[in-house]
């Protein structure tokens, strides 16, 4: 019997629009008034995941920043939280600047009353609609020293540009961080994220799991991106999308028939607990 569902956000859950279909909707909400956990795992910062799920039950669980922290949605508190080091922070953003890239500092809103630190004059191309969409959450910092409570540091550039500042990071910090970065088959820019060493969704689900009393072998996991591979391959049931990258698919028990624009969980989960299918 399966006692938790996790799911990614942005090509699993969410459509290309960034909506959830009223069928998965109601399900994940029926689910969940079963005793079913509905646990969303995501990349994105807190407030950014309650938003775009706010149709779901208030009994779900967010896990923030790939597994930097984990956020009960109806008491508004924290159950666990994983920081960088704030020296350790500060050194890598100056690493970077080295390699010419700009840093954003996603940190802890409800200590910090901001979900995102940008640096005074520094350049931020690539993050563009991430300043617009959260302009509002965003705090302007002059100095490193005031890096706190830090999730991760993230950074956009050429995918050659990224490599070369990850090994850097990884050389100079092994065993304190850990980096990932992800990139589009069609292009030749990405996504660098730095997280504390450890961190990932799967440890932050195994968290939850145990302070919930959850065996690992009850939790289906539902996702498409390498940052969804830890979730996917340790889950008692591990599902691939099926716009799903390669090496997600590789590591799933089972890959969904249709696409997260085509009622991919929907369809899942009605297979798996025998309700009728769209």
């Amino acid at each position: 019997m399966y006692k938790m569902i996790c799911l990614d956000l942005d090509g699993t859950l969410l459509k290309s629009d960034k909506t959830i279909d009223e069928m998965t909707i109601k399900t994940l909400n029926d689910l969940s008034d079963e005793g079913i956990r509905v646990v969303i795992a995501t990349g994105r910062h807190y407030d950014f995941a309650k938003q775009l799920t706010n149709s779901l039950t208030d009994d779900r669980i967010i896990i923030s920043n790939n597994g930097a922290a984990v956020f009960e949605v109806k008491t508004n508190t924290s159950i666990l939280t994983d920081y960088i080091d704030n020296e350790i922070a500060g050194r890598i953003v100056n690493t970077a600047k080295n390699h010419g890239l700009s840093a954003l500092v996603y940190v802890d809103v409800l200590r910090a009353g901001s979900d995102l630190f940008v640096f005074e004059g520094h350049n931020i191309d690539g993050f563009e609609n991430t300043i617009v969409r959260d302009k509002n959450r965003i705090r302007i910092i002059a100095h490193e020293r005031e890096i706190d409570n830090c999730f991760s540091i993230v950074f956009s550039g050429s995918t050659d540009e990224l490599s070369k500042l990850e090994a850097a990071v990884n050389l100079e910090y092994s065993g304190k961080v850990c980096t990932h970065i992800m990139s589009s088959m069609y292009s030749q820019h990405g996504i660098l994220e730095i997280m504390n060493q450890g961190v990932d969704k799967w440890s932050a689900i195994s968290h939850f799991a145990e302070y919930s009393n959850i065996d690992k072998k009850s939790i289906i996991a539902f996702g498409d991106e390498v940052n969804d591979i830890s979730m996917i391959s340790n889950s008692g049931l591990g599902i691939a999308m099926k716009n799903a990258l390669p090496e997600v698919k590789r590591v799933a028990d089972f890959i969904t028939a249709t696409s997260n624009d085509d009622f991919g969980v929907y369809n899942t989960l009605s297979d798996i607990f025998k309700f009728k299918e769209l």
